[in-house]
């Protein structure tokens, strides 16, 4: 009779605590659930939640946060009413959350709201990084005081041989001589340190000794220098050439 009464105790003992599993012990706050695990340890679960103010609502609207809940504020006056500032509740106040974690949203065309330096935008598919912590009412791809591409490449095109540009970005190009062009960055670079790549086009047919090289390189500009071999009987001579260049930094 023992070892049956002491069965059917244990098996009342599994019942009472599979059913607090299974439901768990509700307490203080809505957010957060205590269960008892299967060991019979009291744990408390969070169900951290997201909110939403917008047009200056006050942050003291939100009652009880819990430790890693997450506001975002937004403003509806402004076109397209996107979220511009995110928060995150350390257990004790709403912290504004890193750039480095963050990423702000261009809010409309022609007004961008308020950013920090490093803050980055996507505007138009591209995206782009504040590098002076302020803003104007102007498009970021005509910015370049306050903006620049969020990209190791700062400028790139194909310029043709009378300095023109076919496609062109981040600079402006002239040909000051024969064989001699200079590129000037639409945003000067921190150092005159950054990596210029260049390659010459040449006709399959002529296969010319043709070279290409960088001259005079500063933090703002560089000149480029065309010059075809003379087969080693003088120096090489200055020539015209369609011709591609990059520049990358960071």
């Amino acid at each position: 009779m023992s070892i049956i009464f002491s069965k059917g105790i244990f098996e009342l003992y599994q019942f009472v605590f599979s059913v607090l599993v299974l439901f768990g012990l509700n307490f203080s706050f809505a957010q957060e659930v205590h269960v008892i695990d299967r060991k019979g340890t009291e744990q408390a679960v969070r169900n951290n939640q997201v909110f939403y103010l917008q047009n200056g609502a006050a942050l003291s609207l939100i009652s009880s946060p819990l430790e890693g809940d997450e506001l975002f504020y937004s403003d509806t006056g402004l076109a397209g009413g996107a979220i511009s500032v995110g928060f995150i509740y350390d257990g004790d106040n709403w912290v504004l959350r890193s750039t480095n974690n963050a990423v702000p949203l261009w809010i409309s065309n022609t007004t961008g709201g308020t950013y920090l330096g490093n803050d980055i935008i996507n505007f138009n598919g591209v995206l782009y990084t504040n590098i002076t912590a302020t803003n104007t009412d102007t498009s970021p791809n005509i910015d370049a005081t306050n903006w620049e591409v969020s990209s190791p490449i700062k400028a790139y095109g194909k310029i043709k041989s009378n300095g023109n540009a076919d496609r062109i970005f981040g600079a402006t190009v002239n040909r000051t001589s024969t064989g001699l062009y200079r590129v000037t960055l639409t945003t000067a670079r921190s150092t005159r340190h950054y990596t210029i790549n260049l390659t010459v086009e040449e006709s399959e047919n002529s296969r010319d000794d043709i070279n290409i090289s960088v001259s005079d390189q500063s933090s703002s500009t560089f000149d480029v220098i065309i010059h075809e071999g003379d087969n080693g009987q003088g120096p090489n001579s200055y020539i015209n050439r369609d011709w591609y260049f990059s520049v990358m930094d960071f």
